[in-house]
């Protein structure tokens, strides 16, 4: 994820959800458990909770075909990592998928 367009349909969490979480729901990626992970790389600097209030808005907003029930929440599964949330969306065959959402800070690690 990046600073530039947050809350457009072109931006990097725009794209996190079209390449990321509409694979899950069209069954590019397989969901035989109906149970499955995703990574965010976030490559600048910026407040990553704040970040996933944008991405929450754009599901509302411009992706209502990623049938979501439970918007990205954050959770406390991993012990002393923050940034980890949870996601529950409906795929094409009206299948429940909860996704589980770890972004991780690279924007320090970058030229």
């Amino acid at each position: 994820m990046d600073n530039k367009n947050l809350n457009g349909t072109t931006g990097l969490n725009a794209k996190y959800i079209k390449n990321g979480i509409m694979r899950f729901l069209t069954g590019k990626y397989s969901t035989n458990k109906k149970l499955n992970g995703m990574i965010g790389f976030v490559v600048e600097s910026m407040n990553i909770n704040s970040n996933i209030t944008n991405i929450n808005t754009l599901l509302k907003n411009k992706f209502p075909n990623t049938n979501t029930e439970t918007f990205l929440t954050t959770l406390n599964f991993i012990k002393d990592f923050q940034h980890q949330y949870f996601s529950i969306h409906r795929d094409l065959k009206a299948n429940k998928i909860k996704l589980y959402h770890l972004m991780f800070d690279f924007s320090a690690n970058l030229f």
